[in-house]
């Protein structure tokens, strides 16, 4: 009977060990799987990354092709408004002087030897949709010409000028490479603004 309590007594003392033990099994054991959970995880988003990053980098390239494509139209639309333009070039008016043929390096410029006011000057590019302007400029009572910065060679520009009233001068388009004049207008009392229409190229440039 003695030792039958004596037996009891141990198992009773060893039982929170055990039970402690089991407990601190089951601790890592869930600990390693959220652990194996959040490997998994880690891999996922990994994984997700990639094809998120190989999603953007198919978009940029096909956002780049289409600017390419935009900008190939864009540069056949400007070559065929200039190829029109040079086939059957509009009649030369009073006010719009008229080049029938392509002006490398473009220059305005005004008769030195008469008195006037200051020019101002306004060059655009035409497309087929838009007039957009390229640049404002000033050809200054002292100065005889300036040039026109084309952009693109090969597309249609529009030069718009105006003056103050009471002068009389010539005011000229000039091939800056070949130095010819290649259309004018006649700058008079009330006659003190107008335009100048031409195809253009930059020199050196294609």
């Amino acid at each position: 009977m003695r030792f039958a309590k004596i037996v009891c007594l141990a198992v009773l003392a060893a039982t929170p060990a055990r039970l402690q033990a089991a407990e601190e099994l089951a601790v890592r054991a869930e600990l390693e799987r959220l652990r194996l959970q959040l490997v998994a995880l880690e891999l996922n988003l990994s994984h997700n990354a990639a094809l998120l990053k190989a999603v953007q980098d198919q978009a940029e390239e096909a956002g780049r092709e289409v600017g390419a494509v935009k900008q190939q139209l864009e540069g056949l639309a400007r070559q065929a408004l200039a190829a029109a333009f040079l086939s059957g070039p509009p009649k030369p008016s009073d006010t719009a002087g008229v080049a029938h043929q392509a002006v490398f390096a473009p220059r305005l410029e005004a008769d030195a030897s008469r008195a006037r006011d200051t020019i101002f000057v306004k060059l655009r590019r035409v497309e087929p949709r838009a007039l957009p302007l390229l640049a404002e400029l000033d050809l200054s009572a002292g100065a005889d010409g300036l040039e026109l910065p084309v952009d693109v060679s090969g597309a249609l520009y529009v030069v718009e000028w105006s003056t103050s009233e009471g002068f009389s001068y010539n005011l000229t388009l000039r091939d800056g490479a070949s130095g010819q004049a290649v259309a004018h207008v006649q700058v008079k009392p009330l006659q003190n603004s107008g335009r100048f229409l031409f195809v253009g190229y930059r020199l050196g440039q294609p």
